[in-house]
């Protein structure tokens, strides 16, 4: 290699070197400039910023409802008479819980078209929640839909806590029909009607779960 072209070699090699340093010096530059742009952005963002704004009907529509509850679980304290029509319901350990089956939206026709005071009376309640025949054929039937191996243990005991699990499922299943209902969607059951489940399959130490609206087991409910 002669003098010249190792001069010129070496200016080729200083000028990559150049480009390289400017490039990085970009790279840098355009990372700073992103890190500033995405401080700005995130500087102005509000808490809720973007949620929907509440309009006046809306919130009259809320604040309506919120006394409609207030009012209803104002009328579950009081005594029982207060709140339960077909006699034959128990004050309950929560509030919610106090309801009649006159009160169930999915009891009241059936308790319509046979003129009954109570849905306990009717003639398909003993059959259909009570019988420990058909309650073991509810249990078969559910031994091939329940997949979690603790629940289906539970399912297989044969004692009064699965009973009672049974006889709400089967209650459920006549009164609402085609009405799904399950984890998320569940609705309290008349207060007469779990007394006498609890009466016809007693928790040995006395303890009941009670109503959970968002609790899906196969315990009492």
């Amino acid at each position: 290699m002669t003098i010249w072209q190792e001069r010129d070699q070496n200016t080729q090699d200083d000028a990559r070197s150049s480009d390289e340093n400017f490039n990085d010096e970009d790279k840098s530059s355009a990372e700073v400039d992103s890190d500033d742009d995405e401080e700005v952005v995130l500087s102005t963002l509000q808490a809720y910023q973007f949620d929907p704004i509440m309009t006046p009907e809306r919130r009259s529509e809320k604040e309506k409802e919120r006394k409609r509850k207030e009012a209803e679980l104002a009328k579950r304290s009081r005594p029982l008479h207060d709140w339960c029509t077909c006699e034959n319901c128990t004050v309950m350990p929560s509030t919610i819980e106090n309801i009649c089956c006159s009160e169930d939206i999915y009891v009241q026709d059936m308790l319509s078209e046979t003129n009954l005071k109570c849905i306990s009376a009717h003639e398909g309640f003993q059959p259909t929640v009570l019988n420990v025949h058909v309650l073991n054929m509810t249990r078969q039937r559910l031994k091939g839909l329940v997949k979690d191996p603790e629940k289906l243990q539970k399912l297989k005991s044969d004692n009064n806590d699965t009973y009672r699990f049974l006889a709400y499922s089967n209650f459920r299943h006549w009164v609402c029909g085609e009405t799904k209902l399950g984890k998320g969607n569940r609705v309290v059951t008349p207060a007469c009607v779990v007394k006498q489940i609890r009466d016809t399959w007693p928790s040995i130490d006395g303890k009941y779960t009670g109503f959970h609206s968002r609790h899906n087991t196969l315990e009492d409910i």
